[in-house]
C-alpha cells in the first residue's frame, strides 16, 4: 500500500507543478507595452516605464531623470515591492503618480551615474489553494538600469 501512496503523491505534486505553470506567465502580467528604451540604441532617456515586458532587459535613464516601474496584477497575484541593490537610483519620495488598483508600482529618481539591479516578484500560483499542498513558485522580474 505504501508504493501506492508515494505514486499517488507523485502524480499530484506534478499536476499541482504544472497548474501552477500554466497559472500565469510573463505574457500574461505585460500590460502595455514600455516605454524603456534597451541600451543598444545608444540613447538613454529623461523619464523611461518599466513593465514586466522588460524582463531581462537593460534600459537606460539620464542622471536626474526618473524611471517609473508599473507592474500589474495576474488576477489576485500582486508584484511584491519594487528593489534596486544600490544608490544610483533612489525611491522617489514625492512620486507623481496614481496607483490604479491591481498594480504595483514605483518611482526612481536616478541620482547619479551606475548600474542598478531592479527586480520585484509575484507569486504564480492562486492564492486560494485548497488542502496541504502549497505552491510557491514566484516569477522574477529583473531588470537591469543604466545611469548615464
Amino acid at each position: 500500500m505504501r508504493a501506492g501512496g508515494t505514486a499517488v503523491t507523485a502524480v499530484a505534486v506534478a499536476v499541482l507543478a504544472a497548474g501552477c505553470a500554466a497559472h500565469g506567465s510573463i505574457d500574461s502580467a505585460a500590460g502595455p507595452p514600455s516605454s524603456a528604451t534597451p541600451t543598444s540604441s545608444g540613447t538613454c532617456q529623461q523619464s523611461p516605464t518599466v513593465t514586466a515586458t522588460d524582463n531581462g532587459r537593460t534600459v537606460c535613464v539620464t542622471a536626474g531623470g526618473t524611471v517609473l516601474v508599473s507592474l500589474k496584477a495576474v488576477g489576485d497575484s500582486m508584484w511584491n515591492g519594487v528593489e534596486v541593490d544600490n544608490d544610483a537610483l533612489v525611491r522617489d519620495p514625492h512620486p507623481k503618480i496614481r496607483v490604479p488598483q491591481g498594480e504595483t508600482d514605483a518611482s526612481f529618481v536616478a541620482k547619479h551615474a551606475g548600474t542598478v539591479k531592479l527586480s520585484a516578484a509575484r507569486p504564480l500560483c492562486p492564492s486560494s489553494s485548497n488542502g496541504p499542498m502549497r505552491c510557491a513558485a514566484l516569477e522574477q522580474l529583473t531588470v537591469t538600469v543604466e545611469v548615464r
